[in-house]
């Protein structure tokens, strides 16, 4: 049981996943507005991110940006179910599961109340 970790280290280490993925993420999504930005200028002349003859090309963008997030989201969603599910199937085109080694471990203690009669 060394190796399967504690259920509190297993939760750091998603957690830490987590802000990880955000952070590189987030980091992307702030470098796209200086892009379409220049883009409205060199197009339209201006770079208020506002104008109508780019209002087709903002939706596209903003329509991918939503359907990116979407798929994150639903991706992770699976990868969490697929890593609680305790069986797996062997092959795609076999109907015999196996089971998956345990994904943490809990230590408990156990006492007697006391009894007051």
């Amino acid at each position: 049981a060394g190796d399967v970790p504690e259920l509190q280290e297993l939760y750091d280490e998603m957690e830490r996943t987590r802000l990880k993925t955000i952070e590189e993420l987030t980091a992307k999504y702030h470098q796209i507005s200086p892009l379409l930005m220049k883009v409205e200028e060199e197009v339209v002349g201006t770079s208020t991110g506002r104008s109508p003859l780019m209002r087709e090309y903002y939706a596209f963008w903003e329509g991918q940006l939503f359907g990116a997030l979407n798929k994150l989201v639903v991706h992770g969603l699976v990868k969490l179910l697929a890593l609680l599910q305790s069986y797996s199937l062997q092959a795609e085109d076999s109907n015999s599961y196996e089971r998956r080694p345990p994904l943490f471990r809990v230590g408990a203690i156990l006492s007697t109340p006391e009894v007051i009669v």
